[in-house]
């Protein structure tokens, strides 16, 4: 599967800090389906973060991005690897509850918290896929290792043996 590093830095005008020059719609459509999702929480929200850098946007833009491409194109499936960026600032709900409060549960069953390799292909058509990088969200999404990910580059009848 494809995937882009620090995929919502394609806003920022700080060069140093941008990896991406398509927005995740256009990464979406040009084929990527993993996407590196770097949050800071505050004020019981997500912000888009390189570091201590702001990306002029939050992290329900990205979501309404994805449920947007998923609409048009109900087949596929898209993961999302998040993590925690920077410090977190006026928050009021651990990360867990920011994220099931205001953004799972405003979502009508199209995101998924606890994925695994086996079978997703099948059950888990036009949705999004939680999964956590290393930093934060210890508990509310699945953590998959480099070799878990790495079946996922394979084809979906393809078995770990097949490689």
């Amino acid at each position: 599967m494809i995937g882009t590093h620090n995929s919502a830095t394609y806003k920022t005008s700080i060069l140093a800090a941008q990896t991406q020059q398509l927005n995740i719609t256009e990464q979406s459509k040009a084929g990527v389906r993993v996407f590196d999702l770097r949050v800071r929480s505050i004020e019981n929200v997500f912000a888009m973060h390189y570091d201590l850098v702001y990306l002029g946007m939050m992290f329900g833009d990205i979501v309404n991005q994805v449920i947007e491409y998923l609409r048009e194109y109900p087949f596929e499936f898209v993961i999302m690897f998040m993590q925690k960026e920077y410090v977190s600032e006026a928050n009021t709900m651990t990360e867990f509850e920011i994220l099931e409060n205001k953004y799972i549960k405003l979502r009508d069953n199209l995101i998924v918290q606890f994925c695994s390799v086996d079978g997703i292909i099948q059950k888990d058509r036009g949705k999004i896929l939680w999964v956590r990088g290393n930093k934060g969200f210890g508990k509310c999404a699945a953590t998959l290792a480099c070799d878990q990910q790495n079946l996922w580059k394979v084809s979906p009848t393809s078995t770990r043996d097949d490689k």
